[in-house]
C-alpha cells in the first residue's frame, strides 16, 4: 500500500509549530531572568547552611607559626580584649610617626632616652653577685607569656619576638607585671638553610637602604621596649663594622634605645660604635634553648662557683617555668641576686 505525503501542507505546519515553541522558550527565559533570583533565594533558604572558616596569614604570622619556640602551646591562644590594662604602653613624647609605625626617639619633652625611661631600676645589694636571666623570644603563645609574667620575678628580663601575632598585648602584659622588655631584631645566620630568621631579618644580600627599612619595620611592631636584641651575633655573615650597619647602629643610639646581642665573645665593633654615641650595649654570653631545666640549673650553679656576674638567655619549656620560679628563691643563699639586663654595663 502506498502512502503519499503532501509536502506543501507539512512545511507550513512545521513552521507554525516551531514559531509556537520559540515563543514559549522566550516567555520561559524571560520569567527565569526576572524571577529566577527570587526562586533561588527561596530555594537556598530551605537548605541547611554549612560554613567553612577561611584563615589568611601574613608572612609575619606564618613565620611566627613556623618558629621553633619552646614558649608555644598547642591550644588556641585567646587575648581577652575586655581586660584592658591600665599601664601605659609608652610615653607619647618618645615616639615619632613614620610609614613603619611609631618609632622610638629621645623625649621631646625632657630629653630622656627610652632606654632610661623603660629600663627596670636596680640597686645591687652589698655582697651579692648579679645573675641576669632573659626569657624569650616570646611570640606565639599569649597564655605562656601570661604565665611567665605572673610566676617569674620582675627582675627577669623579657625578649619579645617581632613575629608575635599581637605584640602590643604581650608588651602591655609585661608593663603591668613590671618586667623590663627588649625587642628582637632578627639577623641572618650562617645556618640559613636550616635556620629561617624570617622576613623581618637583616641580610647580607640586602642593600643598606633595605636593611634600614627592615630595622624600622621591626621597631614599629610595638613600643615601650628598652632596646633591640640580636641572637647569634657572632654566627652571622653580616659585618658589624660595615658602613651600612654602622649607619643602623648610629640611628639606634640617636633614638636613645639600647642594643643587646648574644655572642661567646665581645664584638669590638659593636662596643666601639656604642661608645662613640654614648649608647648602651649589652652582651649575653650563653643561650639555653633545647636543654632540660636540670642541665640549666647545674650549669649555672657551676658558673656561680667561679663567676661574679652571669648573664644568660633562656627559652624554657612550659613545664620549666614553675621549676625556674622555685630555683630563683635559692639564689640569695648562694650569694646571687637577680638583675635586669639593663643593669650590666660592658
Amino acid at each position: 500500500m502506498n502512502v503519499s505525503v503532501n509536502s506543501t501542507s507539512f512545511i507550513p505546519s512545521f513552521l507554525k509549530g516551531s514559531l509556537f515553541t520559540v515563543l514559549l522558550l522566550i516567555i520561559f527565559c524571560g520569567w527565569a531572568f526576572l524571577k529566577g533570583d527570587a526562586y533561588k533565594e527561596l530555594y537556598f533558604e530551605d537548605i541547611p547552611a554549612i560554613a567553612f572558616p577561611v584563615i589568611q596569614l601574613s608572612k609575619i604570622e606564618q613565620h611566627s607559626l613556623n618558629e621553633e619556640d619552646h614558649l608555644t602551646e598547642t591550644e588556641e591562644n585567646h587575648v581577652d580584649e575586655s581586660a584592658e590594662l591600665k599601664i601605659d604602653l609608652h610615653d607619647e613624647s618618645m615616639l615619632e610617626e613614620s610609614p613603619y609605625g611609631q618609632l622610638p626617639i629621645i623625649s621631646k619633652k625632657d630629653n630622656i632616652r627610652p632606654f632610661d625611661a623603660y629600663k627596670r631600676n636596680f640597686i645591687q645589694p652589698a655582697g651579692q653577685k648579679k645573675l641576669q636571666i632573659i626569657i624569650g623570644p616570646i611570640g606565639l603563645s599569649y597564655a605562656q607569656a601570661k604565665q611567665i609574667s605572673e610566676k617569674l620575678p620582675q627582675d627577669i628580663s623579657i625578649l619579645i619576638s617581632p613575629y608575635a601575632k599581637n605584640p602590643d598585648a604581650i608588651m602591655r602584659l609585661y608593663k603591668e607585671s613590671g618586667h623590663e622588655t627588649w625587642l628582637q631584631l632578627p639577623i641572618e645566620s650562617y645556618n640559613a638553610k636550616t635556620v629561617d630568621t624570617g622576613p623581618l631579618s637583616l641580610r647580607t644580600d640586602y642593600s643598606g637602604e633595605k636593611n634600614m627599612t627592615i630595622y624600622k619595620e621591626v621597631m614599629g611592631r610595638t613600643s615601650g621596649y628598652t632596646g633591640l636584641f640580636m641572637m647569634n651575633a657572632d654566627n652571622t655573615p653580616l659585618s658589624w663594622s660595615s658602613a651600612r650597619l654602622e649607619q643602623l647602629q648610629s640611628d639606634l643610639y640617636q633614638r636613645g634605645i639600647g642594643l643587646a646581642y648574644v655572642a661567646g665573645k665581645e664584638i669590638p665593633s659593636l662596643t666601639s660604635i656604642a661608645n662613640a654615641y654614648r649608647g648602651d650595649v649589652r652582651r649575653i654570653p650563653e643561650y639555653y634553648k633545647d636543654d632540660s631545666f636540670d642541665f640549666f640549673q647545674k650549669t649555672i650553679e657551676d658558673h656561680m662557683k667561679v663567676s661574679d656576674h652571669i648573664t644568660v638567655l633562656m627559652s624554657p619549656h612550659p613545664n620549666d617555668i614553675d621549676h625556674l620560679a622555685e630555683w630563683i628563691k635559692t639564689l640569695s643563699a648562694q650569694g646571687y641576686v637577680l638583675a635586669p639586663l639593663s643593669a650590666n654595663a660592658m
